[in-house]
């Protein structure tokens, strides 16, 4: 059960609307018959403590649907800012962010290559140190083999082989974790050599343009 205290003060509007749909259905869901049901008489203290916790839901269910509606008021204030100042923007601007629009359009995209570049560095990295550890345990292994004789060396045998296999797999991921990393590479490469192509060609609508696409980008932000 969530307490009126752990309510965060600055809250995203969809954990809100999740919160909040969360108490509405559980409460519709149990209802106080059902409860009620349950409960002999003879335990009164039982009694005031569900309907205590029934009071406390309903204090959180109402509590968040304030912070909803509030949230929801300021979504349509930020609508109406917005609205308001792409007008402004575009009616000053418009020549310039047609122009410049596949420019700022390449560079989103240019950040999420980058984040799938960063991603992949990282497979790469943890391939080869996993592949690495597998080497040793086949090595360590294999020296166990050799000064061991009789059935523990069968045992031995089985983890030998366990260990090969798990030294073919980590290549296999380090295989494709590398192919992984040239392809986003190869991307970068290509974005970023797009994104320098078009701010030569339209450099001067892509500055004039640049409040308008930060404006946007910051009320984006804002709404998620």
């Amino acid at each position: 059960m969530i307490a009126v205290w752990d309510i965060p003060k600055k809250m995203n509007l969809r954990w809100i609307r999740n919160i909040s749909t969360y108490f509405v259905r559980n409460w519709r869901n149990s209802g106080t018959q059902p409860v009620m049901r349950t409960l002999d008489q003879k335990h009164p203290n039982l009694i005031h403590e569900e309907l205590e916790k029934l009071n406390i839901d309903t204090d959180v269910i109402n509590k968040m649907e304030a912070y909803l509606e509030l949230a929801r008021a300021e979504i349509r204030e930020q609508n109406a800012l917005w609205t308001k100042k792409k007008k402004d923007l575009s009616k000053k601007y418009k020549s310039a962010i047609e122009k410049a629009k596949p420019y700022y359009e390449a560079k989103l995209e240019e950040e999420k290559i980058a984040e799938d570049l960063y991603r992949s560095i990282i497979r790469n990295e943890k391939a080869m140190l996993m592949l690495e550890v597998a080497k040793t345990q086949v090595n360590l292994t294999q020296d166990s083999l050799s000064r061991t004789n009789g059935s523990v060396q069968t045992e031995r045998l089985e983890v030998f082989n366990h260990h090969t296999r798990r030294v073919n797999e980590a290549e296999e991921e380090r295989v494709a974790a590398q192919e992984e990393y040239r392809e986003n590479s190869a991307r970068m490469m290509e974005i970023s050599d797009r994104i320098l192509k078009m701010y030569k060609d339209n450099r001067s609508s892509i500055e004039k343009a640049k409040t308008y696409f930060e404006e946007l980008r910051r009320y984006i932000e804002q709404l998620e």
